[in-house]
């Protein structure tokens, strides 16, 4: 979501960080509305092309710790820290928002998502091939086949196969996990995801709170019930 909130607000000369209601937000809040959803997948993942890095080094961070982290003996203070990062060149990701406005809503995600230059924590350098507009409904069975990532907490893979998918930790959609300074532990608005390697087969976990949605010509995906806070 913050990727496609940094070129619409960009084009709209708006600051990255805004104050609402006397606290301070990323502006992808300002996008909340709208783009209520949004699921991916890896187009073709090939893990030899997939290089992972790790560096050992002692790192200072007194200056930006947090005070309550402040006193002696912190672990917070001089660590020898392994930090790391995964090089995916040509890696392409097929993304799906899943958005709802007016007609002239809809007009500005669409060029903002064709000004889309940076995915993740990392800011990693994207570049987008193709926008479109599709269609979608609501599927009433019991499970689907689906290659687009969704939590964990929503639906349940039925396989159980080694590299089926992998389930990492990340962000929940909420407007508080884009409040500035509030979250010590940052896995407070943190959530497992299952990311398919391949189509796999879901079931829902519970029929109230999530829901199957069909994108017409693209396939099938996993968002909480339409109407439920995101």
């Amino acid at each position: 979501l913050g990727a496609l909130a940094y070129p619409l607000l960009s084009y709209e000369g708006k600051p990255e960080i805004v104050y609402r209601g006397g606290n301070l937000y990323s502006s992808a809040i300002e996008i909340l509305n709208l783009a209520r959803w949004v699921a991916y997948r890896v187009v073709d993942p090939d893990p030899r092309f997939l290089v992972e890095t790790r560096d050992i080094g002692r790192v200072r961070i007194v200056p930006y710790v947090r005070s309550e982290h402040v006193y002696p003996g912190s672990a917070y203070l001089w660590a020898v820290q392994s930090h790391g990062k995964v090089y995916a060149p040509g890696a392409m990701f097929d993304v799906i928002y899943i958005v709802r406005g007016s007609e002239s809503d809809i007009e500005k995600l669409t060029k903002a998502a064709w000004g889309i230059v940076r995915l993740g924590v990392k800011e990693s350098i994207a570049s987008v091939y193709d926008v479109s507009l599709h269609s979608v409904r609501v599927v009433h069975t019991g499970t689907v086949n689906t290659s687009y990532s969704f939590p964990l907490s929503l639906a349940q893979p039925e396989q159980q196969r080694d590299g089926d998918y992998v389930v990492v930790r990340l962000p929940t959609v909420s407007r508080e996990s884009y409040r500035v300074g509030v979250v010590a532990n940052p896995f407070t608005y943190f959530e497992d995801y299952v990311i398919p390697i391949d189509s796999i087969r879901v079931r829902i976990v519970s029929p109230e709170k999530a829901q199957f949605l069909e994108v017409e010509g693209v396939g099938t995906i996993v968002t909480p019930k339409l109407g439920e806070k995101l």
